[in-house]
């Protein structure tokens, strides 16, 4: 659930009930003092009242039956802000993730999965709005659970629940920067609580390695002080924050300037264990996507540039601007640019509508997209990390898999894990996972999740439902940066996310354009991709049971169309 190359749908959402509640607060206001449009709140609402129904945390911690918050107008704002100010007091974070603390270990101690993963993500979630680290917690449970450490009854949760909760440390750090603001006064400097020096204060010098203690020409030393965070790894991202704010600031007088940061710095916990931790700087959110090798990006270059017909097509140009607004993101370090420049490439790709909105035109041309490649991402994963357990225990299972002619690995796997005919098989299977209770665990939910198409059938409508709300939520936090300068505390999450959405997109639509047979605008693909999405969505709806030729309706792929070299390949 941190680990920050996880699929979204394995990922900890990106925000809960406390802080949606904020959030749907927040658009009120704005609807009253900047006559926003009252839908835009509104859409948050209905996402809110359906997370509040059938969540025990919620049950646990309010004290006022939740159907006697829900009663009201939803054309009269005052009275959904009393009731809605009321219930934030209930459900305070804080007060919500000790409530996921005690419900997890009561969940731990019964063996219940299924309830132990809800009360992870609900808590995991809490504690990322809050400000603690994804990086932090996910160390933090390698390091406790899968360490040098013997986990040998369920007291060591305990030690684990109080290591991520939200204390706040005190921390100070240093790292090397090239930067031209050495010219700025000491006195300027200090309002960000930041030093420049050209030599190793005394009090990091135990704490640095050889590395550190050497300084190349241009560069000096930046030291922050009295650091307020939860963990060390925030303590870097604030540290990073007033440096790029800054320089900023000082780009106002002086336009050529920029900086450079090394890729670790040294920091010193004030408090409490009064330890020091070599911290990675160069984290950038837009890298955590699937990626390719240098050598594997070029070949799909050379085959993206030899097949695709939109750079010659009549939306030649919009295609190199999405491309740009890409680009500019990727090489951004701010949160809030890769979110403007993310949502201004989706905006850009996506043909405009004659009518609506722009987020309802935008989520409109997505979700066909994400849909038809729903499915067959989760299988792909699975495949991925069954591959790099034990490829020679997969190969096995598969020689006694049933599955169609033609079929690929992915959907033989698919067969193994959800097909009836292959009950037997995949038993054998999970035996043979032995301790690998995450894998094991997944698999057995994939087969629960999987194995009947009413129910495959929710799981893509539910995973829609999210998609669209996380499409609703990426536009309001850059309309939030844009008008009122304001950053919401999720920021970091959706540039994921937004990513992830963009490259789903864009690849597909690449795809549609090849040739032979691809389109040459925009519009097309677009058009073609919700034909496809709205025959997908009518052939599993239409499935009684799931047999093996159901295979590849579930898992969609784009069809191989014929061409003169598999009539006469000599």
């Amino acid at each position: 659930m941190t680990f920050e190359y996880s699929l979204d749908s394995f990922r900890a959402p990106t925000t809960n009930v406390p802080f949606l509640i904020e959030e749907f607060l927040e658009a009120l206001s704005a609807h009253q003092e900047l006559g926003l449009p009252l839908n835009s709140a509104l859409h948050i609402l209905d996402e809110l009242e359906k997370r509040l129904r059938s969540n025990q945390v919620v049950s646990d911690l309010i004290s006022v039956r939740l159907d006697n918050y829900l009663k009201f107008d939803r054309s009269n704002v005052e009275e959904m802000q009393r009731a809605f100010n009321v219930l934030l007091v209930e459900l305070d974070p804080r007060s919500y993730v000790i409530k996921c603390f005690e419900l997890l270990k009561g969940k731990v101690v019964e063996n219940e999965k299924k309830g132990i993963e809800f009360f992870c993500r609900e808590a995991v979630t809490t504690l990322l709005n809050l400000g603690v680290s994804s990086f932090f917690i996910n160390k933090s449970a390698v390091e406790h659970f899968f360490g040098s450490s013997i986990v040998d009854s369920n007291d060591c949760l305990d030690e684990f629940l109080r290591k991520i909760y939200p204390h706040y440390h005190k921390f100070d750090l240093i790292l090397k920067i090239k930067t031209p603001v050495g010219v700025v006064k000491k006195e300027i400097l200090g309002i960000f609580d930041l030093s420049l020096s050209s030599r190793i204060p005394k009090r990091f010098l135990s704490d640095c390695s050889p590395d550190m203690k050497t300084l190349e020409k241009g560069w000096k030393y930046l030291v922050a002080t009295d650091l307020r965070a939860f963990d060390y790894f925030s303590a870097v991202e604030v540290t990073k924050d007033k440096i790029a704010r800054l320089h900023d600031l000082f780009g106002m007088f002086y336009h050529k300037g920029s900086y450079a940061l090394d890729q670790n710095a040294v920091v010193v916990q004030k408090c409490c264990l009064k330890e020091s931790f070599d911290v990675q700087t160069l984290v950038n959110r837009m890298h955590f996507v699937d990626d390719n090798k240098p050598k594997d990006a070029a070949s799909k270059l050379d085959h993206m540039v030899k097949t695709i017909l939109l750079p010659s097509g009549p939306d030649r140009e919009k295609f190199f601007r999405v491309i740009d607004f890409h680009g500019i993101s990727s090489k951004s370090e701010t949160v809030e640019n890769q979110v403007i420049n993310l949502w201004t490439s989706l905006e850009t790709l996506v043909p405009a509508k004659s009518h609506g909105s722009i987020i309802s035109g935008v989520a409109y041309g997505v979700l066909p997209f994400i849909g038809l490649n729903y499915v067959r991402r989760i299988f792909e994963r699975l495949t991925f990390d069954i591959l790099r357990w034990n490829r020679r225990e997969l190969t096995r299972a598969l020689a006694d898999t049933k599955f169609p002619a033609g079929a690929d690995i992915v959907e033989k796997v698919f067969c193994l894990v959800v097909v009836k005919e292959n009950e037997d098989t995949l038993s054998e299977f999970l035996g043979r996972l032995l301790n690998f209770e995450l894998l094991r665990f997944r698999v057995f939910t994939l087969n629960k999740m999987y194995s009947r198409p009413e129910k495959i059938f929710k799981s893509i409508e539910s995973h829609q439902q999210r998609v669209e709300w996380q499409l609703h939520r990426i536009y309001r936090t850059r309309n939030s940066i844009v008008h009122s300068g304001h950053t919401p505390k999720y920021t970091s999450l959706l540039v994921s996310n937004a990513h992830d959405y963009f490259d789903q997109v864009f690849s597909t639509v690449c795809k549609f354009s090849s040739q032979p047979g691809g389109f040459d605008n925009f519009s097309s693909c677009f058009d073609y991709a919700e034909r496809l999405y709205a025959q997908y969505h009518s052939d599993i709806s239409r499935m009684s049971t799931l047999s093996i030729e159901d295979t590849s309706s579930v898992l969609w792929k784009p069809i191989d169309r014929p061409t003169k070299w598999s009539l006469f390949p000599s």
